[in-house]
């Protein structure tokens, strides 16, 4: 994992916002904590997004483990998703697709089956939810979920 503060570049290896992608741990993480925290307590995308702390999308952002070349404004960051353990029909292909795609915001979503989305961060492309599926609590109760 990449320090928080770096010089250069060449000293940055996984970021924050890289350890986040389906190919590195965020396929398997339930999110909160490092995916949606940075290391002085902040929350990513709400931070990336104030103009007062000047931070850029995509950009070296003073080669800072938690920014390096990160989208958090745009991708949203992954909260806890308790339906990952907790729901015997959760889709974890649908999931990690959304975190290839750093659709971070909308992961959860489409690993419920709760909605399906459309767009993709890293085209540079608004993610949209394309249909909130109606039969959700339906269908997760019949898989056998208990909702409380």
């Amino acid at each position: 994992m990449a320090k928080k503060e770096n010089s250069s570049a060449a000293e940055i290896d996984l970021t924050s916002y890289e350890f986040a992608t389906a190919a590195a741990c965020g396929s398997c993480h339930p999110g909160g904590g490092p995916l949606e925290y940075d290391r002085k307590g902040s929350r990513y995308d709400t931070f990336a997004a104030d103009p007062r702390n000047n931070i850029i999308s995509g950009g070296d952002n003073g080669f800072d483990g938690d920014y390096f070349k990160a989208r958090w404004a745009e991708s949203g960051v992954i909260e806890a998703d308790c339906l990952l353990c907790h729901s015997p029909g959760y889709d974890m292909s649908a999931r990690n697709k959304q975190l290839a795609v750093f659709n971070y915001k909308w992961a959860a979503s489409a690993g419920a089956g709760i909605a399906e989305i459309t767009g993709e961060v890293k085209k540079n492309q608004k993610p949209i939810i394309k249909g909130f599926s109606k039969n959700w609590l339906k269908s997760v109760t019949h898989r056998g979920a208990q909702l409380i």
